[in-house]
């Protein structure tokens, strides 16, 4: 269920953060950022991992980010294609369009979502932070 513009509602997302928060606490994750990424919440709809990590939705994980139906997001390849952190922000937030040019030489392919639909803005900042360093 989504609210009039689209979004999760805000218990929704304050579940997600809750589940993060509890995933830290546990030592299962050192930062929120990374938790949020790998969130297996509602089968992860709400992950990063989901598609950037190989094996990741099947139960195999491989390299953390390491690129699968998504991008590889390893070795500072996010820094390189968007060396300011408010452009890969904006790009998170509405996703990505088909033949929309984002970043540093990138053409959207329409298979990325926009999780500024699904997270809080400081969701994805902290999802960002942990990646750029990747």
């Amino acid at each position: 269920p989504r609210d009039e513009n689209g979004r999760l509602p805000v218990e929704k997302q304050n579940e997600i953060q809750a589940e993060a928060e509890r995933l830290v606490k546990a030592g299962t994750y050192s930062s929120i950022g990374e938790a949020l990424f790998n969130l297996d919440l509602g089968s992860g709809n709400y992950s990063c991992a989901r598609c950037h990590t190989k094996g990741w939705s099947y139960g195999e994980p491989e390299i953390t980010g390491g690129g699968a139906l998504g991008p590889n997001l390893t070795g500072g390849s996010t820094v390189r294609q968007f060396p300011q952190r408010d452009a890969m922000i904006e790009f998170i937030k509405g996703g990505s369009e088909f033949g929309k040019k984002y970043g540093e030489q990138g053409q959207g392919s329409g298979r990325m979502p926009a999780f500024g639909l699904m997270l809080s803005d400081d969701q994805i900042g902290a999802i960002i932070d942990y990646v750029r360093g990747l």
